[in-house]
């Protein structure tokens, strides 16, 4: 079993970040603590505990919603989100198990080893923002944050910004693994913009194990000015897993994968449509 060499509760914001730039990359910020037996095999032997920093807890801003970085899971899953942002409700709803979603936190969902996780695919799709806090704060949309990999050096996420749903505006989320507790062999989100059934912005992520997430906007799909339509739905899934290069390994292959990306991304349009008012003629 590891043997941590210091654990260090952190009275401040500042003191917290002072402690991992000092140790450096054999610390780790831990609250949730469900990534760190992945994070001790790498070297870290100092845990910096930031649960008593205030960085818990939901709160509205009128057309957004902010989540502190030590909210857990399992908080997210309440009537004001599942009505204002409800693609996050589904991701958060589908990770691991309870007893997981209980512990883990936000933060460490966006910043640990698991990537991607289904959380952040769901926040990649939805263009939500982080702020960041190292020796100045900074606020950096989330695609800067997961498309280079999980955050590196002594910055601390300190909450996620997350725009409320909007008349005309949709978003769906979908995953496929091994069991209802494994780590998502794929998963993918989209976020969808239409006025009178024709797309304005469309946003899709994907992601697989072991590797970045895959992010395609609207002008790469050429979906701007298209109309929403079961055959638009299935052309841009063709066309998402043909640009997506899976990975193999020994829970699946690369071409299993890439049927599944197609399968994952067409349902994740279809509830996006759904959420924005889409009608299908059958």
């Amino acid at each position: 079993m590891k043997h941590f060499r210091q654990y260090l509760r952190a009275g401040t914001l500042a003191e917290a970040v002072a402690i991992r730039k000092e140790v450096g990359p054999k610390s780790l910020y831990i609250a949730g603590g469900t990534t760190v037996v992945p994070f001790a095999s790498k070297g870290v032997d100092v845990l910096i505990d930031i649960t008593g920093l205030g960085l818990d807890g939901t709160s509205d801003h009128g057309d957004l919603i902010s989540v502190g970085a030590t909210t857990r899971l399992s908080e997210l899953l309440h009537p004001d989100m599942r009505a204002d942002v409800p693609v996050i409700y589904k991701a958060a709803s589908v990770v691991g198990s309870p007893l997981l979603r209980n512990m883990a936190t936000l933060g460490g969902c966006l910043a640990g080893i698991f990537l991607p996780s289904d959380i952040g695919i769901a926040l990649l799709a939805t263009g939500a923002r982080i702020h960041l806090r190292g020796e100045e704060q900074r606020i950096v949309p989330i695609g800067d944050l997961l498309v280079e990999g999980w955050l590196s050096g002594y910055e601390l996420i300190t909450e996620v910004r997350i725009d409320k749903r909007r008349p005309g505006t949709g978003a769906g989320f979908a995953k496929f693994g091994r069991s209802t507790v494994d780590i998502s062999l794929v998963n993918a989100a989209a976020a969808l913009e239409v006025s009178k059934g024709t797309i304005e912005a469309l946003r899709i992520a994907v992601g697989q194990t072991g590797s970045k997430p895959v992010v395609l906007a609207g002008p790469a799909l050429g979906a701007e000015g298209r109309d929403v339509t079961r055959d638009f739905i299935r052309e841009s899934a063709e066309q998402v897993a043909a640009s997506v290069r899976p990975k193999a390994d020994s829970r699946a292959s690369a071409d299993y994968r890439k049927s599944l990306i197609k399968v994952m991304v067409a349902r994740a349009l279809t509830d996006a449509a759904a959420e924005a008012g889409v009608r299908f003629a059958d």
